[in-house]
């Protein structure tokens, strides 16, 4: 019974995160209430409010979802992976599965950069969260000093690859991915000075 309740309310948060990002490919972010969102999704505005009751919290259940994703699609690593290669591997797999819903999702980035600021901080705490989440499944110690220099670092690669992602129209990101690689040997070649661990 009560996994039947979880796969309903699973499948109405899919269904919500699915309309939202609907609306975003043709609307500014601040003109988007939950009031439209439920009427887009069709599910009762007060139903909606019980499940995500925000439009942040649409998009942190997105980005959540996407985590999940990337953490089923590599939950059998081997030991043997190379773990910058991993790494590159996976932030370039998250960017695909963000792909999927670009043109919502580059309206939606510019428009909380100007009108949301609160929102912005709220999504880069939640990207960083995403980027330790991705080092943990790569095997890079992310505690300690080093571990915590490596953590920012890495989820400052990110960052610079997404601006790039965000104008990247190439078939298979190939800037997205160029800037990627080169971010990460640099980041090597550092880390290999501090530590003999590097990535």
């Amino acid at each position: 019974m009560q996994k039947n309740k979880n796969r309903k309310r699973r499948s109405k948060e899919e269904r919500i995160i699915a309309a939202t990002l609907k609306l975003a490919k043709s609307n500014s972010w601040k003109n988007i209430s939950m009031k439209i969102i439920s009427e887009e999704a069709k599910i009762p505005l007060g139903e909606i409010i019980k499940i995500l009751p925000t439009k942040t919290a649409v998009l942190i259940e997105f980005n959540r979802l996407v985590d999940k994703r990337l953490s089923e699609n590599n939950h059998n690593i081997e030991e043997t992976a190379n773990p910058r290669d991993l790494l590159f591997e996976i932030l370039m797999e998250r960017f695909d599965i963000l792909n999927e819903n670009k043109e919502a999702l580059v309206n939606i980035m510019k428009s909380i950069a100007k009108e949301s600021p609160v929102t912005g901080i709220i999504g880069i705490i939640s990207s960083l969260q995403s980027i330790n989440k991705i080092m943990e499944i790569c095997a890079i110690p992310n505690r300690g000093l080093l571990g915590k220099f490596r953590l920012k670092a890495v989820f400052a690669i990110y960052l610079k690859a997404m601006y790039c992602w965000l104008e990247d129209d190439t078939p298979g990101l190939s800037k997205t991915m160029a800037d990627l690689d080169k971010s990460l040997t640099r980041l090597e070649v550092l880390l290999s000075r501090l530590s003999p661990t590097n990535l």
